[in-house]
């Protein structure tokens, strides 16, 4: 639609496109990243799916944060991703307003020993490990040697008459 006024100048509006969606980056400086879901069926199976996009959206103020939902409206081109103007924060997100305390100094030093006891026993148990191959290796003992399962008679290596097989009774 063209509006004229008396002197010479046109302004052309046209109807611009609007969506709801949720921020979900705030960390560049006067754009953020908008998620808008839509529910549509599927085009075979009719099953109503939700469809997710993600929009790059001026914001001049940098007024949104992160989990406002917000109402973006199409504008024209300002960068390669930008296509977006924020219009409004439709409902902002509570920022805690928490400041920084020092620790206790006491929960540092609890700290500090629970990390180098820790420390102290990942040491302790590798040197125990070394000690027990060492003592195999000084004793000649082996895993297999020493233990026979039950049941089953030691082998001889000594060489024996077998029996005859008449002998038995």
């Amino acid at each position: 639609m063209v509006q004229s006024s008396g002197d010479s100048q046109t302004t052309h509006t046209a109807n611009r496109r609007t969506l709801v969606g949720v921020v979900v980056s705030d960390s560049n400086d006067k754009t953020v990243v908008v998620s808008v879901e839509r529910r549509a069926p599927h085009r075979l199976y009719r099953k109503v799916i939700t469809r997710t996009k993600k929009y790059h959206v001026h914001d001049a103020e940098n007024s949104a944060t992160s989990g406002d939902i917000v109402r973006i409206i199409e504008s024209q081109p300002r960068s390669k991703l930008k296509r977006w103007d924020l219009d409004e924060i439709l409902i902002g997100r509570d920022i805690a307003e928490v400041q920084a305390t020092e620790l206790d100094a006491s929960f540092v030093d609890k700290m500090q020993r629970s990390a180098a006891r820790a420390s102290a026993e990942s040491l302790e148990d590798e040197t125990e490990n070394n000690e027990d191959v060492d003592s195999q290796v000084t004793t000649g003992e082996s895993e297999t040697e020493a233990e026979e399962p039950e049941g089953v008679p030691p082998l001889n290596t000594e060489s024996e008459e077998p029996e005859e097989e008449g002998e038995q009774k």
